[in-house]
């Protein structure tokens, strides 16, 4: 038993030294594929019997300022929290959502603003960008990773004007490994609530929204359009009509989210009634999404950000939803990081760009 035990420790010790090696990459061009009807109709499957049983936490990486502008000329740079309000879905309260939204400057200062306010100010003539980011952050770490992505989708969109959103949820590590990812995993039942109410009120004023999210704040946006389109989740639906067709185009960087929940009658089954176009960049080498399946209790399913995708519903008229999926492992290794999907050969923000363009 004790050889065992010491056996466990090393192997989570020798992954953790793995992940923090700098992975090499290899020069071979990306592989960017479009599915067709008939994939969608005939899902693939994938084996995960080699898995090794080590627990890791669906973790992000540590986050460097940067000395550049925040905004460029036309955009505007928002801030909207939800870590204040409830984190259980039980005891959100949906009827009315205090969102704490502040507007970012050119250094990244904030400037308290009314939700209202926010609202009323928002344009025909700026896309609304929205980035929900992944776990371990801190509420100024998930700051400077908005402004990050930001400026990675701005150079490749840049005659494009935005109003562009950093989603911020309740990310600060709770607990290690396992217990964090667990804890996050529940957390993100309420925060899918709050963040359907947010797309709400953004469809309603017929904004162009755009929605690009990695690792478990993928999680939060398919949850959210789920509920804003009627679906429940932990029991809780939105108090108000559903909304379906909203023509939200969603970009997915490795998704910490199961890899069949977009399918038919499946948890997260109806939020494809409000999404115009899917990408979906995801690792089949990710060490931590390999072992996706010990945080999600009850299943043994592998991750979106891991298998790539395998069922996804139709949309609100019928017809498949489009479709690209990439593939990043040749890049990334082992490696889950947000950053390196922009930075080290997959093309993040030019895809995330493209999304944007097509959806004006």
């Amino acid at each position: 038993m004790m050889h065992s035990h010491h056996k466990t420790i090393m192997t989570i010790v020798m992954t953790l030294l793995i992940l923090m090696i700098d992975q090499s990459k290899a020069s071979q061009p990306l592989s960017v594929e479009i599915l067709d009807d008939a994939y969608l109709q005939h899902p693939q499957t994938d084996n995960l019997s080699s898995v090794v049983q080590t627990a890791l936490p669906i973790a992000d990486s540590v986050i460097i300022e940067s000395d550049e502008p925040c905004a460029m000329a036309g955009d505007r740079l928002w801030l909207i929290s939800t870590r204040h309000l409830a984190t259980q879905a039980c005891r959100a309260n949906l009827d009315s959502v205090d969102f704490c939204v502040s507007q970012l400057d050119t250094c990244g200062n904030r400037t308290p603003q009314p939700f209202e306010s926010f609202l009323s100010n928002l344009s025909a003539d700026r896309t609304v960008v929205i980035h929900v980011h992944g776990n371990r952050l801190t509420e100024a770490e998930a700051k400077v990773r908005g402004r990050f992505v930001y400026r990675n989708v701005k150079s490749n969109a840049a005659d494009i004007p935005m109003d562009f959103i950093c989603f911020s949820w309740p990310a600060e590590q709770q607990g290690w490994l396992i217990r964090d990812g667990r804890t996050k995993a529940e957390i993100t039942e309420a925060q899918s609530l709050y963040f359907a109410t947010l797309m709400r009120e953004l469809v309603k004023r017929e904004s162009s929204i755009v929605v690009v999210a990695y690792s478990f704040g993928s999680r939060v946006v398919s949850g959210g359009l789920h509920c804003l389109a009627g679906g429940s989740l932990s029991g809780r639906r939105l108090p108000t009509e559903p909304i379906v067709g909203a023509n939200i185009a969603v970009g997915m960087v490795a998704p910490a989210v199961q890899a069949d929940w977009l399918g038919n009658d499946r948890r997260h089954a109806m939020a494809t009634k409000n999404i115009s176009e899917l990408t979906i960049l995801f690792n089949t080498r990710d060490a931590v999404l390999k072992r996706y399946w010990l945080v999600e209790s009850g299943s043994r399913g592998p991750a979106l950000g891991y298998a790539g995708p395998t069922r996804i519903a139709p949309g609100y008229n019928g017809m498949p939803v489009p479709l690209i999926k990439c593939d990043c492992a040749r890049f990334l290794g082992l490696a889950h990081n947000e950053q390196e999907y922009y930075t080290d050969g997959c093309n993040a923000g030019r895809m995330m760009a493209a999304l944007i363009r097509k959806n004006r």
